[in-house]
């Protein structure tokens, strides 16, 4: 293993070498151990480093790793992200298009994470102490996505021109595709290099051996994998039980299960009028709402798509959630009781 720049580690020596996985786990942590099994197993990864936590980092640190890189992903990567149980998707920070100079301070923000309100609020953790970190180029991206394995030949796809972050902070609503016995529900299914995309995440899958949660991206033409994690909960089937009520709004079914209570359209994370327990209906899926998803008895988002990393906490809380029903926020606002389907992603009176 090479000891690189005052720690930091390459991830082709890291996958070149004959450490562990678990061990991987524990040194970078669990995104570092992901993206170390994809490039070990054949799957193109973009050129990434390892920060260990203890490890200090400079400006000159940075652009001797890549001179060529203008932007830089700085993502969390604890030990404890990423796992079988708990994604915690979303939980710890990442950073974006950040420039050079800016990579240190980045770098010590998203170290902090650990410590943040929602980790407290989700899994009343109070601090995991500083975090490893995982550096990247910031890839322009002409089509980036998520897909969520069912464990039976079948999954979940979605994407979006607008870039993977904006489908995992649900703030897109994507395209999507279903996908069962290793063949898509419809036609005209995405394809990415002459593969439908649906095959190829199905491959990963066969590689790692289990139900995959994925993110990737296309860039210059070329599908680039960015996560590879355990599926911890799965999507819904979206099929719609028996009810005699009017339906008001309809969208994805997000996280299976059906609730009914009080709809509170909630424009800030301080809102006095909420109550533990009402229906949480906003715009979008955003994971800083994720303090409120914990007292909430459903989720309703007029924008966002099933895969996105409130929906994921949503489905590992074990609330129902639908996503994407474009007007729920109006639609709800002035109802005094309904009914969130989870499993048929609809909502009625």
């Amino acid at each position: 293993m090479r000891s690189g720049i005052g720690g930091i580690c390459d991830i082709g020596t890291i996958a070149a070498s004959a450490l562990p996985l678990d061990e991987v786990a524990v040194a970078f942590g669990g995104k570092a151990a992901g993206l170390v099994r994809l490039q070990r197993s054949g799957f193109r990864t973009p050129p990434t480093w390892f920060v260990p936590p203890q490890v200090g980092l400079g400006i000159i640190d940075v652009t001797t790793l890549d001179l060529q890189v203008s932007r830089w992903a700085v993502r969390s990567s604890s030990a404890n992200e990423d796992g079988e149980q708990r994604s915690y998707a979303g939980l710890f920070s990442s950073e974006l298009a950040v420039v050079a100079t800016a990579v240190p301070d980045a770098v010590a923000r998203v170290r902090a994470s650990g410590a943040n309100s929602r980790l407290r609020a989700v899994y009343d953790l109070v601090d995991h102490g500083p975090i490893p970190v995982v550096l990247q180029p910031f890839l322009d991206a002409e089509l980036a996505g998520v897909w969520i394995g069912d464990g039976a030949g079948g999954g979940v796809l979605e994407w979006s021109s607008a870039g993977t972050d904006a489908v995992v902070a649900g703030t897109v609503t994507p395209a999507r595709e279903l996908w069962r016995s290793e063949e898509p529900l419809g036609g005209n299914a995405l394809r990415v290099a002459g593969r439908e995309m649906g095959a190829g995440c199905l491959a990963v899958e066969r590689a790692m051996g289990e139900a995959c949660d994925l993110e990737f991206c296309v860039h210059a033409g070329q599908l680039v994998w960015l996560q590879c994690r355990p599926v911890t909960a799965f999507v819904p089937s979206g099929v719609a039980g028996q009810s005699n009520g009017e339906v008001v709004v309809s969208g994805i079914a997000a996280a299976a299960g059906i609730s009914r209570g009080r709809p509170r359209v909630v424009l800030s994370h301080d809102d006095e009028a909420w109550a533990a327990g009402d229906i949480l209906v906003v715009r979008y899926t955003s994971i800083e709402w994720v303090p409120l998803m914990t007292e909430a008895s459903a989720v309703v988002t007029d924008i966002g798509g099933g895969l996105s990393h409130a929906a994921i906490i949503s489905r590992e809380l074990g609330i129902p959630c639908v996503t994407g029903t474009g007007t729920g926020t109006q639609a709800l606002a002035d109802m005094a009781w309904v009914t969130v389907d989870g499993d048929g992603g609809r909502v009625f009176r």
